[in-house]
């Protein structure tokens, strides 16, 4: 019998794997944009890559895992 906890836990196992994949697709989009010859390829490439890093939540409780998506976050806004 699945308890709660046993829920909550198949459920926040599934939002990491669907963010890894938001995290890898994002990955390939700046891989894209380094092959890009064309300056508005390249921009409209880290775009879409910046796009799927904001479908991952920000971090709320400064986890040492969510921080690397942050840090991605700052790297495609040039900070």
């Amino acid at each position: 019998m699945e308890t709660p906890m046993t829920l909550r836990v198949a459920s926040t196992t599934k939002l990491y794997m669907r963010w890894e994949t938001y995290r890898a697709e994002a990955d390939e989009c700046r891989r894209m944009a380094t092959k890009a010859l064309d300056p508005v390829d390249r921009e409209r490439w880290l775009r879409v890559a910046e796009q799927w890093l904001d479908l991952i939540p920000r971090p709320l409780n400064g986890c040492e895992r969510n921080q690397g998506i942050d840090s991605a976050r700052n790297r495609q806004a040039g900070q």
